[in-house]
Protein backbone atom coordinates (compact mmCIF):
# COMPACT_ATOMS: atom_id res chain seq x y z
CA UNK A 1 0.00 0.00 0.00
CA UNK A 2 2.64 2.72 0.76
CA UNK A 3 4.76 2.00 -2.62
CA UNK A 4 0.98 2.44 -4.29
CA UNK A 5 0.77 5.57 -2.72
CA UNK A 6 4.96 6.71 -3.93
CA UNK A 7 3.75 5.76 -7.19
CA UNK A 8 0.45 8.05 -7.33
CA UNK A 9 2.55 10.67 -5.86
CA UNK A 10 5.54 10.48 -8.44
CA UNK A 11 2.88 10.15 -11.02
CA UNK A 12 1.04 13.73 -9.51
CA UNK A 13 4.26 15.52 -10.06
CA UNK A 14 5.16 13.84 -13.60
CA UNK A 15 1.87 15.18 -14.85
CA UNK A 16 2.36 18.71 -13.42
CA UNK A 17 5.69 18.72 -14.88
CA UNK A 18 4.34 18.10 -18.38
CA UNK A 19 1.24 20.18 -18.01
CA UNK A 20 2.58 23.37 -18.04
CA UNK A 21 4.75 22.82 -21.31
CA UNK A 22 7.99 24.15 -20.88
CA UNK A 23 7.72 25.68 -17.02
CA UNK A 24 10.85 25.26 -15.25
CA UNK A 25 10.90 22.86 -12.03
CA UNK A 26 13.01 22.00 -9.18
CA UNK A 27 11.94 19.04 -7.50
CA UNK A 28 13.89 17.28 -4.06
CA UNK A 29 12.79 14.09 -3.53
CA UNK A 30 13.12 13.82 0.39
CA UNK A 31 13.82 9.92 1.49
CA UNK A 32 13.22 8.25 4.38
CA UNK A 33 16.66 6.42 5.29
CA UNK A 34 15.30 5.30 8.90
CA UNK A 35 15.71 1.59 10.12
CA UNK A 36 12.03 0.98 9.58
CA UNK A 37 12.34 1.19 5.89
CA UNK A 38 13.99 -2.66 4.81
CA UNK A 39 16.80 -2.95 2.34
CA UNK A 40 14.65 -4.09 -0.46
CA UNK A 41 11.87 -0.95 0.08
CA UNK A 42 14.78 1.82 0.30
CA UNK A 43 15.86 0.24 -3.26
CA UNK A 44 12.42 0.72 -4.01
CA UNK A 45 12.38 4.07 -3.19
CA UNK A 46 15.62 4.78 -5.69
CA UNK A 47 14.01 3.04 -8.39
CA UNK A 48 11.02 4.92 -8.58
CA UNK A 49 13.27 8.24 -8.32
CA UNK A 50 15.29 7.10 -11.05
CA UNK A 51 12.09 5.91 -13.03
CA UNK A 52 10.86 9.62 -12.38
CA UNK A 53 13.46 10.93 -13.81
CA UNK A 54 13.43 9.27 -17.08
CA UNK A 55 9.71 10.38 -17.49
CA UNK A 56 10.73 14.17 -16.64
CA UNK A 57 12.10 16.71 -19.18
CA UNK A 58 15.29 17.15 -17.47
CA UNK A 59 17.17 19.98 -18.54
CA UNK A 60 19.28 22.97 -17.83
CA UNK A 61 15.97 25.18 -18.61
CA UNK A 62 13.85 22.94 -17.38
CA UNK A 63 13.42 20.04 -14.46
CA UNK A 64 16.04 19.96 -12.08
CA UNK A 65 16.36 17.17 -9.57
CA UNK A 66 18.20 16.76 -6.24
CA UNK A 67 17.33 14.30 -3.29
CA UNK A 68 18.25 14.31 0.49
CA UNK A 69 17.99 11.29 2.67
CA UNK A 70 17.59 11.64 6.11
CA UNK A 71 17.11 9.38 9.24
CA UNK A 72 18.08 10.74 12.84
CA UNK A 73 20.81 12.74 10.53
CA UNK A 74 21.04 13.82 6.90
CA UNK A 75 22.66 11.11 4.83
CA UNK A 76 23.33 11.62 0.67
CA UNK A 77 22.36 14.81 -1.29
CA UNK A 78 21.92 14.78 -4.55
CA UNK A 79 22.23 17.98 -4.81
CA UNK A 80 20.18 20.57 -7.46
CA UNK A 81 23.09 22.90 -9.05
CA UNK A 82 25.12 22.35 -10.93
CA UNK A 83 22.76 20.85 -13.23
CA UNK A 84 22.90 16.64 -14.21
CA UNK A 85 21.78 14.90 -17.02
CA UNK A 86 19.04 12.08 -17.00
CA UNK A 87 21.99 9.49 -16.72
CA UNK A 88 24.46 11.21 -13.91
CA UNK A 89 21.09 11.75 -11.59
CA UNK A 90 20.04 8.04 -11.84
CA UNK A 91 23.51 6.81 -11.02
CA UNK A 92 23.42 9.24 -8.32
CA UNK A 93 20.56 8.28 -6.90
CA UNK A 94 21.16 4.71 -7.12
CA UNK A 95 23.88 4.88 -5.44
CA UNK A 96 22.43 6.29 -2.41
CA UNK A 97 22.89 5.04 1.16
CA UNK A 98 20.37 3.47 3.72
CA UNK A 99 21.60 5.64 7.16
CA UNK A 100 19.14 3.22 9.29
CA UNK A 101 18.59 5.42 11.79
CA UNK A 102 15.77 7.34 13.45
CA UNK A 103 12.76 9.29 11.73
CA UNK A 104 13.69 12.83 11.84
CA UNK A 105 11.31 14.29 9.06
CA UNK A 106 11.69 17.87 10.36
CA UNK A 107 15.48 17.56 9.73
CA UNK A 108 15.04 16.62 6.65
CA UNK A 109 12.84 19.12 5.54
CA UNK A 110 14.88 22.15 6.79
CA UNK A 111 17.61 20.66 4.55
CA UNK A 112 15.53 21.08 1.45
CA UNK A 113 14.24 24.13 2.52
CA UNK A 114 17.71 25.18 2.43
CA UNK A 115 18.93 23.70 -0.95
CA UNK A 116 16.04 25.23 -2.45
CA UNK A 117 17.25 28.69 -0.87
CA UNK A 118 20.87 28.48 -2.14
CA UNK A 119 20.12 25.69 -5.11
CA UNK A 120 16.99 26.89 -6.45
CA UNK A 121 16.58 28.54 -9.67
CA UNK A 122 14.24 31.97 -8.67
CA UNK A 123 12.05 31.23 -11.59
CA UNK A 124 11.44 27.71 -11.43
CA UNK A 125 8.69 26.22 -9.50
CA UNK A 126 9.77 23.77 -6.62
CA UNK A 127 8.16 20.78 -5.35
CA UNK A 128 9.30 18.57 -2.19
CA UNK A 129 8.53 14.81 -2.61
CA UNK A 130 8.09 13.18 0.93
CA UNK A 131 8.38 9.90 0.86
CA UNK A 132 8.24 8.16 4.15
CA UNK A 133 6.57 5.07 5.77
CA UNK A 134 5.10 6.76 8.90
CA UNK A 135 5.06 9.00 11.28
CA UNK A 136 8.22 11.85 12.14
CA UNK A 137 10.27 11.26 15.62
CA UNK A 138 8.55 14.98 16.25
CA UNK A 139 5.41 15.53 14.44
CA UNK A 140 5.32 18.77 15.95
CA UNK A 141 8.57 20.24 14.23
CA UNK A 142 7.79 18.67 11.65
CA UNK A 143 4.92 20.49 10.63
CA UNK A 144 6.19 23.44 11.37
CA UNK A 145 8.87 22.86 9.05
CA UNK A 146 6.23 21.92 6.49
CA UNK A 147 4.93 25.38 6.74
CA UNK A 148 7.68 27.23 6.87
CA UNK A 149 8.39 25.02 3.41
CA UNK A 150 4.97 25.81 1.80
CA UNK A 151 5.31 29.77 3.42
CA UNK A 152 8.54 29.79 0.84
CA UNK A 153 6.42 28.68 -2.28
CA UNK A 154 7.79 24.77 -1.98
CA UNK A 155 4.68 22.66 -3.26
CA UNK A 156 5.23 19.88 -0.93
CA UNK A 157 3.73 16.32 -1.43
CA UNK A 158 3.97 13.75 0.97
Amino acid sequence: MKILVLIVLICFVVRNSHQHGNVAKDIVFLIDGSKSITDANFRRQKHFVANTIDNLKIGKKFVHVGTVVFSSTIGDIVHLQPFKSKYLLKKLVNNLRHPKKGTNTALGIRRVRKMMREEGRSFASKFMVVVTDGRSASPFRTHLMTYLAKREGINVKV
